[in-house]
């Protein structure tokens, strides 16, 4: 996939994600059995596949070129990851995204899921600021999650919602995938001198 077509595919991602995920907030669900459970694992499979196209988009606008089952490995186990921990512990989430968002660029090209924290050794300045402005985003997307539930309700709460937490989240895939080539060429540049 090229750098343009990694934002094409990121863009239709973003609107066919907060579309379906969208229509899992629909009303009326409770009054059947089960229902529930059938729907939050419809939502926690609409996540998994969403991450797995946006990592890979995102991964393709910085000239990787991720490996499709390692990427659908490594979203499966972060979103599988996240969706226990929003029930156990919601409040380490956004430690949760900062550690997703530095592992899932090496994991779903290199299958060196390490390799992101290189970026700390390569570009220190770039990797904390990234992690503070990830880390901001995502108290940020909280703010935004609880505006859209108690001001916009019902399916188009969850659309307003799922958009946002897609852009927010792949732009910083995008902006860690590029810290990850950068960090990879300095590697690569410090080891052939």
């Amino acid at each position: 996939m090229s750098r343009s077509a990694g934002w094409l595919v990121l863009a239709v991602a973003f609107v066919v994600g907060a579309a379906l995920q969208g229509l899992t907030a629909t009303p009326g669900y409770a009054g059947f059995d089960g229902a529930f459970w059938a729907v939050a694992v419809a939502s926690l499979v609409l996540l998994w596949l969403e991450l797995a196209v946006v990592t890979a988009a995102a991964g393709a606008t910085a000239g990787l070129r991720p490996a499709p089952v390692r990427t659908l490995a490594a979203t499966g186990l972060v979103a599988l990851g996240g969706g226990i921990l929003a029930v156990v512990v919601p409040l380490a989430l956004p430690l949760y995204v900062v550690l997703a968002l530095c592992v899932l660029p090496g994991a779903a090209t290199e299958r060196q899921p390490h390799l992101g924290f290189a970026t700390f050794r390569y570009a220190p300045l770039r990797a904390v600021l990234a992690v503070i402005v990830s880390l901001a985003v995502s108290i940020l997307t909280w703010v935004v999650a609880f505006a859209s539930g108690l001001f916009l309700t019902g399916t188009i709460g969850g659309i307003a919602m799922w958009l946002w937490f897609g852009i927010a989240g792949g732009l910083q895939l995008v902006w860690w995938s590029h810290l990850l080539v950068r960090a990879r060429t300095r590697a690569t540049a410090s080891v052939s001198r």
